[in-house]
This record gives C-alpha cells, structure tokens and sequence, in this order.
C-alpha cells in the first residue's frame, strides 16, 4: 500500500534516472556534476520520506567532499593528497550507490519487471534481473533468521567469536544457508514459471504504470544535469 504524504515516481523514470546518474557521475564530468547529482538524490530520499537513509547519505558525501575539496588546502603532504582522492572516488560511488539504494528500497520486483518489459528490454536481461532482485533479500532474510537461531541455542559466535573460529562459524551458517539458497531458488523457479516469465507472448502486469507532474519535474532535473555536464567540462571544481 502506498504511504501517505510521500511523492512517487514512474518506475521507468526511476530507471532512466539510475543509469543517467551512474553515467554522470562515474564519467569524466567535474566533480560539481557529482555534488548536483547528491542534491537530487537526497530529496529524492526526502521525498520518500526517508529521513534517517537522507541523512546518512547527506553526511557520507559532505565527509567525502570536505576530505577532497578542503582538506589539501589545509594540510599539505602526500598523505593529505591520498585522502583527498580517496574522497574524491568514495564521493562519486557513494552517489551512485546511494541512488541505488533508494532505487531498490521504493520501487518493488513487480514494478521493476513492468517497467523493464514496457521500456522493451529484452528477456535475456528482464529474467535474470527479476530472480536476482527477489533472490538477494530472500536470502538476507534467511541469514538473519540464522543469526537469530544461533543465539536462541546459545552457539552466536559474535564477531570476536568469528575472527577466532572462522571454520566453525562458516560451518554454523554456510551449511544452513547454502541449503536454503537452494530450497529458494527451487521456489523462485516454481513460481518464475507459474508467472509465465519464459513465455514467449508479452505478459501482463497489475502494476500501472501512469507519468504524473513529478515525473516531469525529475526529468526535467535530469535534462538539466546533462546539459550542465556537457557545458560546464572545463570548470575547475
């Protein structure tokens, strides 16, 4: 059920948007694309009402940007010069994960899948995409309820624990887990092939897919980054 007071985008806005923001910001631009960039993302994440991911992210890239941009003007040396770059890079990644993030944690597999099908992606990517996506929190999940078996029977090796007995705490969540990693991926091909997805006609979907105002304006924010990272190459900053 969609939350009360919180904006929603088009999945295929959303997609559009992730792989612009990857390109941006992971490309040759200056490092001023990457700072417009955080800014949309963290009202992004404010728009979802997201308070506590906004001030993460907000925080990581202001750390990583104050060692890149403020820190070699105040402390010299070739260790200062490392940490410069180091924030330089962790800034770039951590927009780009950030995004991803929101990306993952406001659009659901279902959505993904009717956008994909409908942006005409083919197959061979759709499939694979939407297994993986249902697969990885399945499995999260299932580690956790490992973790919270091993402190039920007294045997949660804690993280000093695992450090001093690697092989025996492997031994207490591998052998569980790779066991249900296989009992999910037996589901999720049971229930991938009552959901049609190797068939060859188009399926359908429940999920509506509808452009709204909010769309327009994210796009729009979009096209300006774009424009401003083809014009603005030869800025310093």
């Amino acid at each position: 059920m969609p939350q009360k007071n919180v904006l929603t985008f088009d999945p295929r806005t959303k997609i559009v948007l992730l792989v612009l923001i990857n390109i941006l910001v992971l490309g040759s631009g200056p490092f001023i694309i990457t700072l417009a960039a955080a800014g949309i993302v963290a009202a992004l994440y404010l728009s979802a009402a997201k308070w506590t991911g906004a001030l993460k992210f907000v925080i990581f890239v202001s750390i990583c940007a104050a060692a890149f941009l403020i820190l070699p003007a105040v402390i010299g040396g070739p260790v200062s010069a490392v940490v410069a770059v180091t924030g330089y890079w962790l800034a770039r990644f951590g927009v780009s994960c950030g995004y991803a993030a929101y990306f993952i944690s406001t659009t659901g597999p279902a959505q993904i899948s009717a956008a994909l099908i409908a942006l005409k992606f083919p197959r061979v990517i759709v499939v694979p995409l939407v297994v993986v996506i249902r697969f990885i929190p399945t499995v999260a999940e299932e580690l956790h309820a490992i973790s919270d078996a091993m402190v039920l029977r007294g045997i949660y090796p804690g993280p000093i624990g695992a450090l001093a007995h690697p092989i025996r705490t492997a031994e207490f969540v591998l052998v569980p887990l790779l066991a249900a990693s296989s009992r999910i991926a037996d589901d999720l091909s049971a229930s991938s092939m009552l959901r049609g997805l190797g068939s060859h006609r188009n399926p359908t979907s429940i999920e509506k897919l509808t452009f709204n105002f909010t769309d327009v304006v994210l796009i729009l924010c979009a096209l300006a980054l774009t424009i401003f990272s083809i014009f603005g190459k030869g800025l310093a900053l």
